[in-house]
């Protein structure tokens, strides 16, 4: 039987704990490079064309309140297929 090299085993924690600091600065700066700043444009589903479309709020004009939706309201649109939900 070999015996526990423990000096390996703590290079290799080492190595992985490298590699997955590395990854997170890689997409943290990535992240901030695509998203500088607020989202300006909101998107609303429209059930007459099928399709999303860009919402813009001008200062004369108010913004749309959207309601809440409940668990049960969302069970409901889930089972009739009439929408896909997405988790952004």
């Amino acid at each position: 039987m070999n015996k526990a090299n423990w000096f390996g085993f703590g290079r290799v924690l080492l190595v992985n704990a490298g590699i997955v600091l590395l990854s997170a600065l890689i997409g943290v700066s990535l992240n901030r490079g695509f998203v500088a700043g607020p989202q300006q444009t909101a998107y609303s589903y429209s059930n007459e064309t099928g399709k999303f479309q860009a919402v813009k709020a001008s200062e004369s004009q108010s913004t749309e309140v959207l309601e809440e939706v409940q668990l049960r309201g969302v069970r409901e649109i889930i089972s009739s297929k009439s929408m896909v939900p997405v988790d952004g």
